[in-house]
């Protein structure tokens, strides 16, 4: 009995002695640490009225865009049938990783004397991925809207269209989502 009573001892012993090496020999480490994800964004950078007026009447044509850059509003001022204005832009990719500008739906606000339909608009933006800090110019025809009042529609003349035209930003790998 004393053989057993000094064996459980010994082995108290000994799970003791290794708690404390492993007591000794371990320490809790604590990493912190960040994590920051890339920004996406592409905002609208310069916007030029450019209008071709056939009868040089007294049509205008402005174009402005918002605060946040990502929505360029186009406003015809004394429409009349024939009417014809371009309007070109550059898109500049402010983020930190390449994107893919589209465009969101565009809207035409028409006069109450006048429809939507009086005026056709055609757009087109960037269709390949602009790097960071890159932007696409107009110059190379990549960005522009174009508004034409067809000759056989018959707007008041004086009426006033705006055009809106939001742009929308994708990951460079998702070009269509």
């Amino acid at each position: 009995m004393k053989k057993i009573g000094i064996i459980i001892l010994a082995l108290v012993i000994v799970m003791g002695s290794l708690g404390v090496g492993y007591a000794f020999w371990s320490q809790t480490l604590t990493i912190g640490g960040t994590a920051e994800m890339a920004s996406m964004e592409a905002t609208i950078v310069d916007n030029t009225a450019a209008v071709a007026d056939p009868f040089g009447g007294p049509g205008t044509c402005t174009s402005s865009v918002n605060a946040e850059g990502d929505t360029l509003t186009v406003t015809i001022s004394n429409a009349y049938p024939g009417y014809y204005a371009v309007v070109k832009f550059d898109v500049k990719n402010t983020g930190d990783i390449s994107a893919y500008v589209t465009t969101g739906t565009l809207s035409v606000i028409a006069p109450s004397s006048g429809s939507a339909s009086d005026i056709s608009v055609n757009y087109q933006v960037p269709g390949n991925a602009i790097p960071p800090g890159y932007k696409l110019s107009w110059s190379s025809n990549l960005s522009e809207i174009s508004i034409n009042i067809p000759r056989d529609n018959a707007p008041v003349e004086g009426d006033t269209y705006t055009i809106s035209l939001p742009l929308t930003v994708h990951q460079f790998n998702q070009p269509n989502p």
